[in-house]
């Protein structure tokens, strides 16, 4: 029995993850702020500016700021796709 042919293969096969979407929105939302605060920062625990606060305060909120505005932008393509593409391109029938 060949076991390579029968292997998941993540990039050929990815995992149907698809009614799911939504909900990897707050851990890659996170990840993204983690990794963008620990290059941006100049120091992790605030002492370079305390006016700043420390990093896991700094990583919640861009976290709630990335998921926020991909909300918003789902309603707008919803808007746009639903109300007004249909009133400037219209469908015959």
């Amino acid at each position: 029995m060949n076991t390579l042919a029968e292997a998941w293969r993540p990039f050929l096969d990815p995992l149907p993850l698809h009614d799911h979407v939504l909900w990897l929105l707050v851990p890659t939302a996170l990840l993204i702020a983690m990794t963008w605060k620990a290059v941006r920062m100049p120091a992790l625990d605030g002492s370079h500016n305390p006016k700043a606060g420390a990093y896991p305060k700094q990583v919640i909120v861009m976290g709630v700021q990335i998921v926020l505005a991909m909300l918003l932008l789902h309603a707008a393509f919803i808007v746009l796709v639903r109300f007004v593409l249909p009133m400037v391109a219209p469908m015959p029938g």
